[in-house]
């Protein structure tokens, strides 16, 4: 007989919960022949708590009217622990028993996905009764396959954007103004023109400040721009091209003197501040990230410090996406992997409901919640894009938040507003339909590592041509193992 009341309900929760963790998480029972209980276990970073019970909470409603109890089991951990935290999943993932679901944070899943380690995530979407791919922003899927596979699902995505020092000459403004986006390589040659050209005036500028959140370590900017030269999938190298050549030389005479062993305060640096007059001195560019730059980038200062924001870009052009979780919560979700296992089409279905929880903005007391009010990710299901981008422009531009703001161009104009955050909806809706890739690198730690042949080259010691020579024949040794 079938027990009735919010009581019966509870006393009956409570029991399964306590017969789950007896007998060990990750497993699906009938219990008292009536109900069915679900517990997918989950590795995630500690501030994602919230949100992931509340995705709980929402698919547990969901399932209960067919009789089948669900809940999570989440293992937090921190920024310090991560490491430790990941050694000890890849080793429970080769042996069978590991988490039904994790959020990516550097972690090689590239690795993990050719050694069958992780669920292709494609077939669970083309399996689905009510999802297809065409849902989603399918050029966004793209940027994150490996071999034809999808093994790392992204609840939002985001792109870097880098404006021009206002104060510099218009040549230089005008040159810059005259691209829709900028590798790496083109930044450093404006910037080496700058100095040639015009050093006197300003010398004193630095390309890259301290405070840049990937590109401040000549460790970080030099492995994202070289995977360019890489064929990962036909696994050929060009780092032995004229192109990265010019490119390793325009590298060297930016951070010249600067090891890869050096602390992050050194000369020079792309500053990440919405309020960035303190950086007109000193900067020739200003770096900024989907969220924290909503503003500046979408809408025209009226005295702006920095001109004519476009987004970062690889060598073919494509929009840089940035996978990794991000420590400054809040500017992009990471991406869901599915590790291989019997529970994996309930982790997809959990992923569609966290897909959604994530733009629950009600909690004013979460933090990344209150992160997600303010920030232009983009979520990666299409029909969420207008209604998160567009409430999110409309409150940022009105009081409270508008009234400390630099002065933009219309949006302290009622008249002018609407039309205002419409040019910022196109802008954003064209890019994001744009060919994208991942902000990452797969090349090995001999391209990053401390003391390597990058500090011979940032330090005089060995020229562009042999370090090109020697990453290439490094590279060629390690595509071929």
């Amino acid at each position: 007989m079938r027990r009735n009341g919010k009581f019966h309900m509870l006393l009956i929760t409570l029991f399964f919960y306590g017969a789950l963790v007896s007998c060990g998480a990750g497993y699906n029972e009938r219990l008292n022949g009536e109900y069915t209980v679900k517990t997918l276990r989950v590795l995630a970073y500690v501030f994602y708590g919230h949100e992931l019970r509340r995705a709980e909470e929402v698919m547990a409603q969901a399932l209960l009217q067919d009789e089948i109890i669900f809940n999570i089991e989440i293992t937090p951990y921190t920024f310090e622990d991560r490491y430790e935290v990941h050694r000890r999943m890849e080793v429970m993932m080769m042996a069978g028993q590991t988490y039904d679901l994790f959020l990516w944070n550097g972690q090689p899943i590239h690795h993990y996905a050719s050694s069958g380690l992780l669920t292709d995530i494609y077939t669970l979407i083309d399996q689905h009764p009510t999802i297809d791919r065409d849902d989603f922003f399918t050029n966004i899927l793209r940027a994150y396959e490996f071999d034809g596979g999808l093994y790392a699902f992204p609840l939002t995505f985001g792109f870097d954007y880098v404006g021009i020092n206002s104060t510099l000459p218009q040549s230089i403004i005008d040159r810059f103004a005259a691209k829709d986006g900028i590798t790496m390589h083109e930044m450093f040659s404006i910037y080496n023109d700058l100095l040639q050209d015009y050093g006197l005036s300003f010398c004193n500028l630095h390309l890259n400040p301290p405070l840049t959140t990937f590109l401040r370590f000549p460790q970080n900017a030099f492995p994202l721009a070289a995977g360019d030269f890489v064929d990962f999938d036909n696994r050929i190298s060009h780092l032995n091209s004229n192109e990265f050549i010019r490119f390793l030389e325009d590298f060297s005479q930016v951070l010249h003197g600067v090891g890869i062993s050096t602390p992050s305060f050194y000369k020079g640096g792309i500053a990440t501040r919405v309020h960035f007059n303190w950086a007109l001195p000193i900067k020739a560019f200003i770096n900024l990230r989907s969220g924290s730059g909503s503003l500046v980038t979408m809408f025209k200062p009226i005295e702006p410090d920095f001109l004519n924001f476009i987004p970062l870009v690889n060598n073919s052009r494509q929009l840089l996406i940035n996978p990794r979780l991000g420590f400054g919560v809040g500017t992009t979700w990471a991406a869901v992997c599915i590790p291989a296992g019997n529970n994996s089409a309930l982790a997809w279905d959990f992923t569609l409901h966290l897909k959604t929880t994530i733009l629950d903005t009600n909690n004013p007391t979460n933090h990344i919640q209150q992160s997600m009010r303010t920030t232009l990710a983009i979520p990666i299901y299409r029909a969420y894009f207008r209604p998160h981008i567009e409430a999110v422009l409309s409150r940022v531009t009105s009081p409270p938040y508008s009234e400390g703001l630099i002065p933009f161009v219309g949006i302290h104009d009622d008249n002018d507003r609407e039309q205002a955050i419409e040019t910022a909806i196109s802008r954003l809706e064209a890019l994001s339909e744009m060919p994208a890739a991942i902000f990452e690198t797969r090349l090995p730690a001999q391209f990053t590592m401390e003391g390597s042949i990058l500090d011979e080259l940032l330090f005089g010691f060995t020229s562009a041509e042999d370090t090109a020579q020697s990453l290439h024949n490094i590279a060629s040794l390690w595509l071929i193992e």
